[in-house]
């Protein structure tokens, strides 16, 4: 519920908005029991206006109802000059009582009912690892944990060329706070036992970015790395460079090319190429894929020297020109020339066209008039190449080892001439990635052969090999992205005579702020020419788009800033999974001078005093109290007599008990779920009365602290519950966090009860903040006798005494549903003699009490032996104070009491489970039989874990 609190009417502007569960809390944690000097208050609900004022007279039976309401939207509260306003008793009990039980019902459920939505992989049962969380909670550690930090930004590698090793970067949130930091590990393995791996921590308000000194590191950390806003571009992740010769080929009319009709050796239906040499270039079947599209250009017959011949006879009979020589260079169809006839016979110069040729006799389609013996010249003139059919683009539909088929049905013939051949489209760049990133200021491109690199031949050895790569880049405008720089251009290599992992890191940094675009290529062709066996294939790994980090630090938060090489021990690791033990350092509380360690100001600085690793919910409970985002309360309104009393009771069964371990990760959280999953972990319930939050520890009780009889029940309300095994559970799984766990510490393990195996279902408990075996042990054997033997439940309506009850604490109910009444008022007292106002029965040889309610709401237990009569008792002892049995006495309302046999009394105690204030006139009460045997394991020897425990 949103509370709008106008603390001055005169400037709305002042306005603030806080957050409660109800009218009743805001009362009584904002004001206490009165309102500032000055001031009286209204409430509203939603806007201001007499209808929708919620009524706060202690007198009108409509403010109980209203104040305790939590359905309302949003209040408005007014605070304006007047008399101060006083929250009356009644209404200060009524808020108590509300907040003691909201308080209580926020306890953590069991397994069954537990949300597995939380963020922080702290709390994860498995599968542990480091990730950004964006607009996440920050983690606020409580206690000791396993830390699994989060990334403050994603991690960017780079390779060592000296070591030619990769190493990553990663800059990590511990959590809010101060840390006692022990067991730095990548997965399983110290960090300092990982070669060239190390980390740096900062304390609040430190940080790398402004140079700040660790306050503790791990291995070497002499190194320096920017720290940088680093973003993955998977557009470039894992590519292989190829040279230009491998995705092209060569852009040459060239030979080695055959072009087929179809019929072919590769198809009965369509054309194909094939290659007829591959000297310095691809095999079609690394260069193409089907779909893809050939272009044939350049294709085309050879031109033709001009030819010229002597003619010793020509005769028009035959039509014919004898040569001195066998003509070559001409052939049938070519138009020749004749020259050198005089005379009468100079009417034989002239053009024809050749017919045919046969020896040295060339016979032309022309017919001549007359014969000649004299001698003349026929010449052919220059012929130039004639365009190919075979040019166009096609597609490629099959390609196999050294040949193509296209899609071409019309080629006539097969022939071998020069062509040149390129398949569309292709080239040795990559596609442009657009880096939109306003901030960007650099990029980090790691180049990789893991192969290694080198030229191997059988006369030499290894021999050494460069493999050049490019990157380009280009600014981009910064609101459309559309390219407005000129294009710069970086080169770096990769080389050696190794075959092991080689590589480098292009990289720049500082530029301008703004988007950019980039691709890469390699430079240099393969060597196609050669036996040698060639290593030089260059993978473009990784690619980072980076930017500054702006902030010079993060306040108050722990960093860790890592590098980790990626040696084969690092590698074999598997996923990245940096952990380490962190214990969140807090003030210490000292009960007796009341008094704190050390101080840690609003801002999160420790600005005075000590802090010390805590795991004890005495220091940490109002440690999340008081701190500013977790509760932001003062410590005043903790009663820590109350938390220190609990806290003692449970240290006195085990140490371990009253302690909690858990991270908070939930942006949702009120300080009451805070308060509420803390206490649940210490085994303890919180609630708040009278102001103050107060604590009930779960332990053997000695004595109820209240006696419920038909006196102050509402008529006939009584209802008691019997009930078989819940929903057939006869065993329990008890999950938990074991720092001692063998081979993985702070794995999950189980505990599963009976530990015989005698059961059929089991109901599993996963309770936050558990940590440790003991406390676990404690805690499951309770919940198990719990489930086996509470079956007895009662419900009723009280009067305005239930108002006092305490979530979690042992009442004495008279079971009102029996013909036989063992409970009522005390009807007159002579000495120690006592005349009740309902007869009882005596168990023969059995000791019997009676329980008499003083007039503050405590209980006395007295033993008590038959009187004169079956409505008269003989106490054992006096009464602490007088009994009251005449209603017209100053004392007040008659002594109420409950009378039970010894053996019996137990049956008649319940823990306090719910109350409900809703009705107007009685308080709903709900408890569960208690038993002390639910706690007889807390006075046991813990066992061994190792023989206990259940591996999960």
């Amino acid at each position: 519920m949103r509370v709008y609190l106008f603390d001055d009417l005169t400037d709305r502007s002042k306005c603030r908005e806080l957050e409660y569960s109800c009218p009743a809390e805001f009362l009584l944690r904002h004001y206490g029991e009165r309102c500032p000097s000055g001031k009286s208050v209204q409430m509203f609900d939603k806007e201001p206006s007499m209808e929708t004022a919620i009524p706060m007279d202690p007198a009108d039976p409509l403010s109980e109802d209203a104040l305790l309401c939590d359905d309302y939207e949003y209040i408005t509260v007014l605070e304006s000059p007047g008399d101060p306003w006083t929250i009356g008793a009644a209404v200060v009990a009524l808020v108590a009582a509300a907040v003691a039980i909201s308080m209580a019902k926020k306890k953590v459920a069991a397994a069954d009912n537990v949300d597995r939505g939380q963020s922080s992989d702290n709390n994860s049962l498995s599968d542990r690892s480091n990730k950004v969380r964006y607009n996440e909670r920050i983690e606020d550690i409580v206690g000791k944990v396993l830390s699994v930090p989060s990334m403050v930004a994603p991690t960017y590698t780079k390779i060592d060329s000296n070591k030619q090793v990769r190493y990553e970067i990663g800059l990590y949130c511990v959590g809010r706070g101060y840390y006692e930091i022990q067991d730095v590990k990548e997965g399983d393995t110290l960090l300092s036992d990982i070669t060239g791996s190390s980390a740096k921590f900062y304390d609040p308000f430190g940080a790398p970015m402004e140079n700040s000194a660790p306050s503790m590191t791990v291995g070497d950390a002499s190194w320096s790395e920017p720290v940088l806003q680093a973003r993955r571009c998977e557009q470039f992740e894992s590519i292989v460079l190829k040279a230009p010769n491998q995705v092209q080929l060569p852009n040459a009319v060239r030979s080695g090319y055959r072009f087929n009709e179809p019929g072919n050796d590769e198809s009965a239906t369509y054309s194909s190429i094939t290659q007829t040499n591959q000297d310095g270039m691809a095999n079609f079947s690394e260069i193409f894929l089907v779909g893809d599209q050939v272009e044939v250009s350049g294709a085309a017959g050879p031109d033709r020297p001009a030819v010229s011949f002597t003619i010793v006879q020509s005769s028009n009979v035959e039509d014919s020109f004898t040569l001195a020589l066998t003509p070559s260079g001409i052939l049938v169809g070519d138009t020749i020339n004749v020259t050198g006839y005089i005379l009468a016979d100079s009417g034989l110069n002239g053009t024809y066209t050749v017919a045919s040729i046969t020896g040295n006799k060339i016979y032309v389609v022309e017919n001549f008039a007359i014969s000649s013996t004299q001698t003349a010249t026929l010449t052919r003139p220059y012929i130039p190449p004639v365009t190919s059919p075979k040019n166009g683009t096609y597609d490629v539909l099959e390609v196999g080892d050294g040949y193509i088929v296209i899609d071409n049905t019309t080629w006539s013939g097969d022939e071998q001439i020069n062509a040149r051949v390129q398949r569309v489209g292709a080239t040795e760049w990559t596609d442009w990635a657009t880096l939109p990133d306003a901030n960007l200021m650099g990029v980090i491109a790691n180049l990789t052969a893991n192969a290694g690199m080198y030229r191997n031949s059988a006369e030499n050895g290894l021999s050494f090999l460069t493999t050049f790569v490019e990157m380009q880049y280009q600014s981009l405008d910064a609101a459309t992205l559309v390219p407005t720089g000129a294009i710069t251009t970086l080169t770096n290599q990769v080389d050696g005579a190794s075959k092991s992992f080689r590589g480098k890191t292009l990289e720049i940094q500082g530029l301008t702020a703004g988007p950019r675009r980039i691709r890469f290529r390699r430079t240099n062709n393969f060597d196609y020419d050669t036996d040698d066996v060639i290593q030089d294939e260059v993978t473009l790994e990784t690619v980072f788009a980076c930017s500054p980090i702006i902030q010079a630090n993060f306040g108050d938060v722990t960093l860790v800033y890592t590098k980790t090489e990626f040696t084969r021990q690092a590698v074999a690791i598997g996923e990245r999974q940096l952990n380490m033990v962190a214990s969140r350092k807090i003030p210490i509380y000292d009960q007796e001078t009341r008094t704190w360690s050390g101080v840690i100001n609003e801002d999160g600085w420790h600005s005075s005093g000590t802090l010390y690793p805590a795991r004890d919910v005495l220091n940490i409970i109002p440690f999340v109290y008081q701190d500013r985002y977790m509760g932001n309360r003062p410590v005043s309104e903790i009663d820590m007599d109350s938390l220190a009393a609990a806290a003692n009771a449970l240290y006195a069964i085990h140490p371990d008990l009253p302690t909690c371990d858990y991270t908070f990760d939930d942006t949702e959280m009120s300080v009451e779920n805070h308060l509420a999953l803390i206490a649940d972990a210490a085994s303890m319930t919180s609630y708040r009365q009278y102001g103050k939050v107060r604590f009930e520890p779960d332990v053997r009780k000695d004595a109820p602290t209240m006696l419920f009889t038909h006196r102050n029940k509402k008529p006939a309300s009584d209802v008691v519950t019997r009930t078989m095994i819940s929903d057939g559970y006869d065993g329990i799984e008890f999950k938990y966090v074991s720092p001692t766990s063998v081979g993985s510490p702070y794995r999950t393990e189980t505990i599963i009860l009976p530990l015989d195996g005698n059961y059929t279902k089991l109901k599993s408990f996963e309770i936050p903040g558990f940590t440790g075996f003991a406390k676990s042990w404690l805690r499951a054997n309770r919940e198990y006798r719990k489930l086996m033997n509470q079956r007895q439940i009662t419900e009723f309506g009280a009067t305005n005494d239930a108002r006092m009850l305490v979530p979690g604490s042992m009442m004495d109910s008279v079971d009102n549903t029996t013909f036989q009444s063992n409970d009522g008022e005390v009807m007159g007292v002579s000495g120690l003699t006592l005349t009740l106002s309902q007869p009882v029965v005596f168990t023969p040889g059995q000791t019997h009490y009676i329980v008499l309610m003083r007039r503050n709401g405590s209980l006395e237990s007295i033993q008590c032996t038959p009187g004169a009569t079956d409505k008269e008792v003989v106490l054992a002892n006096l009464p602490s104070e007088p009994i009251v049995s005449d209603e017209n006495r100053l004392e007040g309302i008659r002594t109420i009491y409950s009378f039970a046999a010894d053996i019996d009394r137990e049956g008649q105690y319940y823990t306090v489970d719910d109350i409900d204030p809703t009705d107007p006139e009685y308080i709903g009460v709900k408890g569960s039989i208690y038993l002390d045997m639910y706690y007889e394991m807390d006075y046991q020897p813990i066992p061994d874990e190792t023989v206990t425990i259940n591996q999960y």
